[in-house]
């Protein structure tokens, strides 16, 4: 995958096959091997930890805006996941990581 792949809101697993030459199965047993997680867990992850670095990089910006740059289509969904993931809302992980 290239530099911030992930980041391409919308992106599939067929994408990532295509431009591997390869095809979804290998692609998602290959996560699953390495990873140990699925697909979509894996750029979730992914996404999260490049939220996380923008956030501790530029506390200032919007979730809005860090939620687009990692590649969430939707602010409710990448806030959601974060929260699941982190046990705190974006904003709240912010004040409690930069302050």
């Amino acid at each position: 995958m290239d530099d911030k792949e992930f980041t391409k809101g919308g992106l599939t697993i067929e994408d990532i096959a295509r431009q591997t030459a390869s095809n979804r199965t290998y692609v998602s047993h290959f996560v699953n091997t390495h990873y140990g997680m699925s697909f979509r867990e894996w750029i979730n992850y992914l996404r999260l930890q490049y939220a996380k670095d923008i956030m501790l990089k530029s506390p200032d910006k919007s979730v809005a805006d860090i939620a687009l740059e990692s590649g969430y289509l939707s602010t409710s969904y990448f806030s959601r996941i974060f929260k699941e993931t982190e046990g705190l809302a974006p904003g709240r992980w912010i004040e409690e990581m930069c302050h």
